[in-house]
């Protein structure tokens, strides 16, 4: 698909028609004291997940993301995961990989990027989930998000 003189399609393009998790539904897009009926929003806001690589190549690659951790051991290799959504494939679960807790409360880890398991280029959106049990669709991966949703933009 051409868009004029774009060689590449826009990356608005590979949005999912699905209901959550969506970029609105973290705490990150609403900016606190600006909408007085932020509790009349008719689905469930996430904690925030930041991704915090710089650069996403579309190949196998590590991400690293940050959470504002409620508890030391919210997120731990153990029994939390990393959920990718893209465009309207399956959803891919993988493991956690080096989790550090720092003192400010902030936990980082890193999780698998699978490119080659049908990523493509554009927006993927990634949740930490609380199973590594294969998720039907997005809305499966909502009913198990904790933290989310990190938008991860693959080059």
């Amino acid at each position: 698909m051409s868009c004029g003189f774009l060689k590449e399609r826009p990356l608005e393009f590979k949005l999912t028609t699905s209901t959550a998790p969506t970029p609105l539904s973290t705490k990150n897009f609403i900016v606190p004291g600006s909408c007085p009926n932020a509790a009349s929003i008719p689905f469930k806001i996430f904690e925030p997940l930041t991704v915090t690589s710089q650069f996403i190549p579309a190949s196998n690659t590590t991400v690293t993301y940050e959470v504002n951790a409620v508890e030391n051991g919210t997120v731990n290799s153990s029994n939390t995961f990393i959920a990718y959504i893209t465009g309207q494939n399956v959803p891919v679960v993988v493991g956690i990989d080096s989790v550090e807790n720092t003192a400010s409360g902030k936990t980082s880890f890193s999780a698998a990027l699978p490119f080659s398991n049908g990523f493509s280029t554009g927006l993927t959106i990634a949740a930490v989930v609380n199973s590594k049990r294969p998720f039907a669709d997005a809305n499966a991966v909502a009913a198990a998000t904790l933290f989310g949703p990190g938008l991860l933009e693959i080059y």
